[in-house]
């Protein structure tokens, strides 16, 4: 069943590649020699498997799905290290402005900072700091860590 699948597949994106080549391609004379060539790649496609059969060595491999478990959802790990470079932007202000946090925790949505929720010795420097780099609209809670 795989096997047709692919075969499938394998013939609805030569298909495919042949209709974009075609219409990329310039409306003169060569036009028809080109149909002949997009046809004749659509025909291989369509026939490969059954060269496959004959001479099994020369099957073409196709790649391998992944198991679910083994794909990486690539948003989340944008999002993760985009709020990790803030938090250490966050902690490198503090400490320049004389008022270091001791923790930081970062709520977003979008990509867009919401609040942040902070520790420190010198709350209110901290938070000035804090809604300087990130603008008056984030709210920001810092608690003092004494």
């Amino acid at each position: 069943m795989e096997n047709i699948k692919a075969w499938v597949l394998s013939i609805c994106l030569a298909s495919f590649a042949a209709g974009i080549l075609q219409y990329i391609a310039p409306q003169n004379s060569r036009n028809s020699v080109i149909k002949l060539v997009l046809t004749l790649y659509i025909l291989v496609a369509a026939f490969a498997p059954i060269q496959a059969l004959k001479y099994p060595d020369t099957r073409i491999a196709l790649p391998e799905v992944l198991p679910q478990e083994n794909i990486v959802d690539a948003e989340s790990v944008i999002k993760e290290q985009t709020k990790a470079n803030i938090e250490s932007q966050l902690y490198e202000i503090c400490a320049s402005a004389g008022c270091p946090l001791e923790s930081v925790d970062i709520s977003m949505k979008n990509y867009e900072v919401i609040s942040v929720t902070a520790t420190a010795q010198n709350s209110e420097g901290a938070e000035n700091a804090i809604k300087a780099q990130l603008g008056e609209n984030t709210a920001v809670y810092v608690n003092s860590g004494e």
